[in-house]
């Protein structure tokens, strides 16, 4: 059994909820601590019932929500060898008794949730994001905060019944924003982030490997819209449709995932 749901998802913060047969792990604390309780709150889950907390990198949005945190729960909080220094300069109240660590890539279990790392391309220090497995082999994974795609990303989302990826901006809306142009060069790099169109990309491939539930998260605020990003996946089936007749579009879910407010909390079983 899985139950998966996006609580915040933007620049602005993120953190996800998932369950893998009754193991609870939020991926990510990039929210205050009253926020996330109150976004755990809405789906009749609680703080304190959560069994461990996985960290994909230290970047604010990411772990801002972890010095309140560890002063009020005793939860274990999972991250890279590497990424411990970085995330305890900056997370004082975070004691060594609750940190667990692992290599990037690296396969391990949390009760019976069976979770696999994979090292991505971010202007982090070692960023990795998760797949997560149940007993019965079903599969969500979350792949937001990535420069490009690599082999180990695509093969690692294909067989995933729901999959997180990013639509950080629309190209052209970056080009033309406000940024400065260091700043509209490092989201476009491959330590940035994904646009919408190598989110299609992403899209096409986990349509071809039997992903029904799509997500696009970790939109920019000021760089893309909810309707850009969703009509250019949505144009991305439509190409796929004319290539290969035999995919079901139609039964593929897409979705845009809110900075602010709760995504669906889905379930399979």
């Amino acid at each position: 059994m899985i139950k998966f749901c996006s609580l915040y998802s933007g620049s602005s913060g993120n953190s996800y909820y998932v369950n893998i047969d009754n193991n609870k792990i939020l991926l990510d604390m990039g929210k205050s601590l009253k926020k996330i309780s109150d976004a755990l709150d809405n789906i009749g889950e609680k703080i304190e019932n959560i069994d461990a907390i996985l960290v994909t990198h230290e970047h604010s949005d990411h772990i801002q929500g972890l010095k309140m945190l560890c002063k009020k729960h005793d939860i274990k909080i999972y991250m890279t060898d590497k990424a411990k220094p970085e995330v305890l300069k900056l997370v004082e109240t975070l004691g060594d008794e609750n940190i667990v660590t692992f290599k990037a890539g690296d396969k391990f279990e949390i009760g019976g949730a069976k979770i696999k790392s994979v090292k991505i391309s971010h202007d982090a220090v070692d960023p990795v994001m998760y797949s997560f497995k149940d007993s019965e082999g079903r599969k969500v994974s979350v792949f937001t905060d990535v420069g490009e795609i690599t082999d180990a990303i695509l093969e690692t989302l294909k067989g995933s019944e729901i999959a997180v990826i990013e639509a950080n901006y629309e190209e052209n809306l970056l080009k033309l924003s406000r940024y400065p142009s260091y700043l509209k060069k490092r989201i476009m790099g491959r330590y940035g982030h994904l646009s919408n169109e190598e989110a299609g990309f992403l899209a096409r491939e986990l349509a071809k490997n039997g992903t029904k539930k799509i997500l696009l998260g970790h939109l920019s605020r000021e760089n893309n819209t909810e309707k850009i990003a969703y009509q250019t996946i949505e144009n991305e089936m439509k190409f796929l449709k004319e290539e290969n007749e035999e995919i079901d579009i139609d039964s593929i879910e897409i979705a845009v995932l809110s900075r602010e407010e709760n995504g669906e909390l889905y379930i399979l079983d």
